[in-house]
């Protein structure tokens, strides 16, 4: 019976798991499943080796839509993301292994748009900054491990410029 209950697992186990295995491909920002031409709408899993989540998220018409997942090997929650269109929105936050923070940002169509904020393992701001258009601007503070300010930059453009261009 064992053996019977065993087989009959193995022999449906590629139905039940048959989206596991869906790849999907992108061509000029769109998503498809491999050997298709429909634009892909739906979940999309992917797993690690041993069967763990490894990132969960939805498509709707070949973009990327709604909350996108990404898991550390051991389940624990790494990104977690917006999309809209297909491009990046709103806040965007990153987790270490142990749950703490690692960063949180904010973007606008597909860009790195506002405040960001990064922090060590220990859960210390390791650096704050601002945004604008992908770029680096305004005051950015950086510490060090013990919570100590290290030094202060101020940004235009991405450029460095004197402290006192930062309000």
């Amino acid at each position: 019976m064992k053996n019977i209950l065993i087989g009959l697992l193995a022999a449906i186990s590629p139905i039940l798991f048959a989206d596991a295995n869906m790849i999907l491909i992108e061509k000029d920002g769109i998503f498809y499943e491999q050997h298709s031409n429909i634009p892909f709408s739906g979940e999309h899993i992917t797993f690690y080796k041993d069967g763990n989540i490894k990132e969960k998220l939805s498509y709707s018409l070949g973009k990327k839509e709604g909350v996108r997942r990404t898991y550390h090997e051991n389940g624990s929650l790494f990104e977690d993301e917006i999309y809209k269109d297909g491009k990046l929105e709103k806040i965007f936050k990153g987790y270490y292994e142990n749950g703490l923070l690692w960063w949180e940002g904010h973007a606008s169509n597909n860009l790195r748009h506002g405040p960001i904020r990064v922090f060590y393992e220990s859960g210390n701001l390791k650096y704050e900054g601002n945004h604008k258009f992908n770029q680096k601007d305004g005051l950015w503070s950086y510490f060090k491990p013990n919570g100590e300010i290290e030094k202060k930059e101020c940004h235009k453009s991405d450029l460095i410029v004197d402290l006192t261009q930062c309000d």
